[in-house]
């Protein structure tokens, strides 16, 4: 199993051996893989059949791989400083991972963007220019975030029109590219849940 390997099959864990799996990462892991190291900490992130939720174990791993794998290390980092409300912190994180390539950091970004700064025009418009970027760059997901922004009303109603309208075909999107291009970068995505932020 090689490193692109790892990274493309972090989504495939429902169908997968979970034991089996994780034992092969611990191992590439051990043998310096960032990659593999991600991948583990993405799992202590969410919590699994085979590993409990754990977030400084996920922090300690993410940041051992910050030199080999910075897109996917950056933007577990950046969920991480989410989950503790260290949002400065997220938005460096993602910065770094979505100039090192990895789609999912600028959706969600833009999400966390379109979550804290709502006060002003200017604010909202620099998030809906997010949303775009990452729907630009080929982040699948980045479109279903987009059309549950326009959907809140927050651009208008005619932009909120387009969002009732579309979002069936976000959500249709979405599914379809999970369900036939599950291993793609494009298609990842993760957001966690701050009660704060919950409208």
């Amino acid at each position: 199993m090689t490193e692109e390997s790892v990274s493309r099959h972090v989504r495939c864990w429902p169908l997968a051996n979970f034991t089996g799996a994780f034992d092969e990462y611990r191992c590439l892991a051990n043998l310096g893989s960032g990659a593999a190291r991600c991948v583990i900490a993405y799992a202590y992130i969410l919590g699994t059949k085979s590993i409990s939720k754990n977030v400084d174990e996920a922090k300690t791993l993410a940041q051992s791989a910050t030199n080999s794998e910075p897109g996917f290390s950056n933007y577990i980092l950046g969920c991480i400083a989410m989950l503790q409300q260290n949002f400065p912190a997220a938005f460096t994180h993602f910065d770094v991972s979505g100039k090192s390539g990895f789609l999912p950091a600028l959706s969600t970004a833009a999400k966390l963007m379109s979550q804290l700064h709502r006060k002003t025009d200017g604010d909202l418009r620099a998030s809906e220019k997010a949303f775009w970027h990452a729907v630009r760059r080929g982040h699948i997901p980045g479109f279903l975030y987009l059309m549950a922004f326009y959907k809140s009303g927050a651009r208008g109603f005619f932009k909120q029109l387009c969002g009732f309208s579309l979002l069936p075909v976000a959500v249709m999107g979405s599914y379809l590219s999970c369900r036939f291009a599950i291993f793609s970068m494009r298609t990842f995505f993760y957001h966690p849940t701050i009660p704060t932020l919950e409208k």
